[in-house]
């Protein structure tokens, strides 16, 4: 499954650069451009969290990119009468630094860790609407520094960051929610885990069900997905069937030419997905399926 996406750059545009082009003005002076800020606000969204947002202070609710706008750093020199602080390819470049965790600080260029976070956790129904989140599983070189926690259950919700691993949320209605969760290590580095969470239910739960209970090659198989998740509904349903083979739809129809066993994943687009938490969200659901002779 293949996404793609658009990032103009608009030289025009003085929200987009400063006027510094050491390339001219196709590509050169960018702040908001798709090279740096757009691809590290996409590469860093931890799916299926709506985005990496702030979750705190006079940038709550900004993504990433967001963090260093109007920062370049220290030029490394100058071309046709501009600065530039990156060389790629040959070609000189003037971009806005990126946020980094483990310096705490824009920066132009990183030397990532080699050791990484992992974050696990585990829901256990409550009474009522709350659930109950132990992340005591989790685990960070050096130690954790803090839990960061996006529920997804209101508009412009505050993320939640706290230095235990076990939190209990009560959720304003009854349904499925896309929940995520941040691993922070005490040098800055960090990664995150989510999936889908139903109110009264242990466990986290599938995004969709198989109503074939033993499917067989060359019968058709059909699936069945949640309409809404995070109080949104659905707009867009990707699936991949796991036999290299794609479909969309809420309650598609596969037909799996041999038998074996094969690993189908969902990705379901809800809301705006993107900016401040609860506005939307992308779960990503997986279930294997063993299909009969």
């Amino acid at each position: 499954m293949l996404f793609y996406a658009v990032d103009p750059f608009d030289a025009t545009n003085t929200g987009c650069e400063d006027g510094n082009n050491p390339t001219g003005n196709i590509a050169g002076g960018e702040i908001n451009g798709g090279l740096s800020h757009e691809q590290n606000e996409s590469v860093t969204d931890p799916v299926p969290n709506d985005a990496w947002t702030n979750g705190a202070g006079a940038h709550q609710g900004q993504e990433v990119g967001d963090q260093c706008i109007g920062q370049f750093g220290t030029p490394l020199g100058t071309h046709d009468g501009a600065k530039y602080n990156q060389v790629i390819n040959g070609h000189f470049y003037w971009f806005q630094e990126e946020w980094s965790n483990q310096g705490h600080s824009c920066l132009q260029r990183l030397t990532p860790t080699a050791s990484r976070p992992k974050a696990k956790f585990t829901v256990t129904a409550g009474s009522g609407l709350t659930l109950k989140f132990d992340a005591s599983g989790s685990s960070a070189p050096g130690g954790i520094a803090e839990y960061v926690w996006q529920f997804n259950d209101a508009n412009g919700a505050q993320t939640i960051e706290q230095k235990t691993p076990a939190i209990s949320h009560t959720f304003p209605s009854a349904g499925a929610y896309s929940v995520g969760l941040t691993i922070m290590a005490k040098n800055g580095t960090s990664t995150g885990n989510g999936g889908i969470v139903t109110t009264g239910h242990s466990r986290t739960t599938t995004g969709f069900t198989v109503k074939s209970a033993h499917p067989a090659a060359g019968h058709p198989v059909s699936f069945s997905a949640l309409g809404t998740v995070s109080a949104q509904p659905v707009m867009t349903y990707l699936w991949e069937f796991g036999d290299g083979t794609t479909g969309s739809g809420r309650s598609p129809k596969h037909t799996y030419r041999k038998p074996g066993t094969y690993t189908v994943t969902l990705v379901m687009f809800s809301g705006g997905g993107s900016a401040f938490p609860g506005t939307g969200a992308a779960p990503i659901s997986t279930q294997s399926l063993t299909v009969t002779g």
